[in-house]
């Protein structure tokens, strides 16, 4: 019987403890542009080639994550 579950991911989420320096690093890390004033809390999306996007995470303001 075949799965009824497709082999696909939409978006990955990464819960991070501080967006402007996450939004930094990873942009940097994968030679994307972005302006530091679009980046506003609780989530940025990077712009990703293909299927999959990827977003960091602040989560709700004044809540703690376990890295920060």
């Amino acid at each position: 019987m075949p799965s009824l579950v497709f082999n696909k991911m939409n978006t990955v989420f990464i819960r991070v403890a501080h967006l402007k320096t996450s939004v930094k690093w990873y942009s940097d890390l994968l030679n994307q542009e972005y302006k530091m004033s679009e980046v506003k809390n609780p989530i940025y999306n990077l712009k990703i080639d293909g299927e999959t996007g990827l977003t960091l995470d602040a989560g709700p303001e004044g809540k703690k994550t376990n890295s920060g």
